[in-house]
């Protein structure tokens, strides 16, 4: 996420197409220069997310789509991995200044999908987050917990531990 704006301005300035994976930016100002280079180059700019493409959630998006469970207005995320590698020195993921931290490194996929779930903008969002998983690195928010309720009156929670030790 560190050389993403660097990389994808000069691509888009030069009249290249850019997909770029996430997050985009590690910063919010560094996200605005990238539209802002789109924009004004008019080329196709797309940022990958893979889990839309999963099996499940293409199921869910289906069945949204057919009616079958009706208009989403209440949706959760809820997931707790174990990625130790991010604790190793010189790693992106952990790093807020390099990364943006847990939720702009991680918690863009389950964001993303809320949104698409809700089918509508975010207006309000509560998070609170801390250090759950690993007391030896103080310093890194490993775990989250984020309410955001929707333009439509859909209400999404998201709740996660990226780096909990397996069965805990």
């Amino acid at each position: 996420p560190e050389f993403n704006e660097e990389i994808a301005c000069a691509a888009l300035s030069a009249g290249k197409d850019v997909f770029c994976e996430k997050p985009l930016s590690n910063a919010l100002q560094g996200c605005a220069r990238i539209l802002q280079a789109q924009q004004k180059s008019g080329r196709i700019l797309q940022v990958g997310l893979q889990l839309f493409y999963s099996q499940i959630y293409q199921e869910i998006r289906a069945r949204i789509a057919a009616g079958t469970i009706g208009i989403p207005r209440m949706a959760w995320f809820h997931s707790f991995s174990a990625v130790d590698w991010a604790y190793r020195p010189g790693t992106w993921v952990a790093d807020l200044e390099r990364g943006g931290g847990v939720f702009n490194t991680w918690g863009v996929h389950a964001f993303a999908l809320l949104n698409d779930m809700a089918g509508s903008l975010p207006v309000c969002v509560f998070a609170a987050g801390a250090n759950y998983a690993h007391p030896q690195t103080p310093h890194i928010l490993d775990g989250a917990y984020a309410t955001v309720r929707y333009r439509n009156g859909t209400v999404a929670s998201l709740t996660f531990c990226r780096f909990a030790p397996y069965g805990k």
